[in-house]
C-alpha cells in the first residue's frame, strides 16, 4: 500500500510540474523545487504517522469484530444445529 501511495503522490507532482511547465516554462526551476518539497512532504508526514501508530509493541490485543466475531461466539449453537440436522437426517 505504500508504494501504491509514494506513485500516486508522484504522479500527483509531476503532472502538476508538468502543466505549470507548459503554462509558465521561465519559473521552472522555482517549480521544480515546490513540487520536490510537496513529494517529500506527502510522503514523510503520512509514512512517519503509520510508523508511530501502527508498530507491534503498541498492540496489546487482537479483537475480531463484526461477521467473524459472531460466527466465533455462536459457533457452538452452529455445531449443535449441524448435529442435530445430521440426528435428524439419519432418523427418517
Amino acid at each position: 500500500m505504500a508504494w501504491t501511495y509514494a506513485l500516486g503522490a508522484l504522479l500527483s507532482s509531476l503532472l502538476v510540474l508538468l502543466t505549470y511547465a507548459v503554462a509558465r516554462p521561465h519559473h521552472m526551476a522555482t517549480v521544480a523545487a515546490a513540487a520536490a518539497t510537496a513529494t517529500m512532504v506527502a510522503l514523510v508526514g503520512p509514512g512517519a504517522a503509520a510508523y508511530l501508530a501502527y508498530r507491534s509493541d503498541n498492540v496489546t490485543a487482537f479483537r475480531t469484530t463484526s461477521l467473524l466475531s459472531l460466527v466465533q461466539t455462536n459457533a457452538g449453537v452452529l455445531a449443535d444445529l449441524a448435529g442435530r440436522a445430521d440426528q435428524g437426517a439419519r432418523s427418517t
